[in-house]
Formats: C-alpha cells, sequence, structure tokens
C-alpha cells in the first residue's frame, strides 16, 4: 500500500512540474522585467518609480515585523500592499528610505484575523466577516486570492 500511495502522489507532483509554465525565465536576458511584469503587472516604463516604490513598502515592512516582535507595535493599520517581495538587489540604494508608522487603534479581534487568515479559513470568523474573504463585490476581495492554492497532500 505505502508503494502504491508514493506512485500516486509522484504521479500527481510529476503531473504539476509538467503544467508549470515559466514565465519568468529567471537568468535569461529580461527575467527582472518579466517577473515584475507577471507578478505586479508593472509597465516597463514604470519600472524605476514602481521599484522605488516596493524597495520603501518592503524596507517599511522588515521594520515593522522587527519592532511588533521586538518592541512592540508601532502601526496597527501598516500592511504590505503586494503579494509578492521584490528581488533582494532591489532593495540596494544610495537614497535613504525614511520609515514612519501611523499610531492607531488596535484592530478588533477578528479583523486581526482576516488580516492573516488565508480565504479557506473563512470558515473561523463569524458569517458577516466570512462574506467579505468570500464574496466577489467585496471591497477587500483582493487580500484573498483565488489563484492561489497549497496542496500539502500532492
Amino acid at each position: 500500500m505505502k508503494a502504491i500511495v508514493k506512485r500516486i502522489l509522484e504521479e500527481k507532483s510529476q503531473k504539476r512540474v509538467d503544467k508549470y509554465v515559466d514565465k519568468v525565465k529567471l537568468g535569461e536576458e529580461g527575467w527582472k522585467l518579466r517577473y515584475y511584469q507577471d507578478k505586479f503587472h508593472v509597465d516597463p516604463e514604470d519600472l524605476k518609480d514602481f521599484l522605488r516604490n516596493i524597495r520603501q513598502v518592503y524596507l517599511e515592512g522588515l521594520q515593522w515585523v522587527y519592532s511588533y516582535y521586538c518592541q512592540r507595535c508601532v502601526s496597527w493599520s501598516w500592511y504590505y500592499p503586494f503579494h509578492y517581495a521584490p528581488f533582494a538587489g532591489d532593495l540596494i540604494s544610495n537614497s535613504p528610505v525614511e520609515i514612519k508608522f501611523e499610531i492607531n487603534e488596535p484592530a478588533k479581534p477578528f479583523e486581526q484575523l482576516m488580516a492573516v487568515f488565508p480565504k479557506q479559513s473563512a470558515h473561523a470568523v463569524p458569517l458577516c466577516y466570512r462574506q467579505l474573504m468570500s464574496d466577489p463585490k467585496s471591497e477587500i476581495i483582493d487580500f484573498y486570492p483565488t489563484n492561489f492554492h497549497l496542496d500539502i497532500n500532492g
């Protein structure tokens, strides 16, 4: 039975590999632009400004996490506005980054849960919040993407 399960899992894994399309083609000329176009829908003409912006918010995020775990929550409203990270090399620059956080009221418990829960955990919040996580017309539906699926069982 163990061999059968192993074979089935390997076949499922291979099917996912066979379906995968590498749009970025890391290492081939133009890979960085392809990454930002595919993941962030950045127009090539706007790449320089976009990199400056994502560098700012990503470094803010690193500072926020450090402060949260080592000192205190410096902002209850700050969030990283993207689903993907920049390349580490794009965080390097000679221009300084000024980081300021807005001090405000703590989030309510269910709001905080929704900020960290994936869509698949919607069952753990009351129905009124659940609809915000699943209704296509929800103002915050972009934070619960449907094209991301993590299947740990193969």
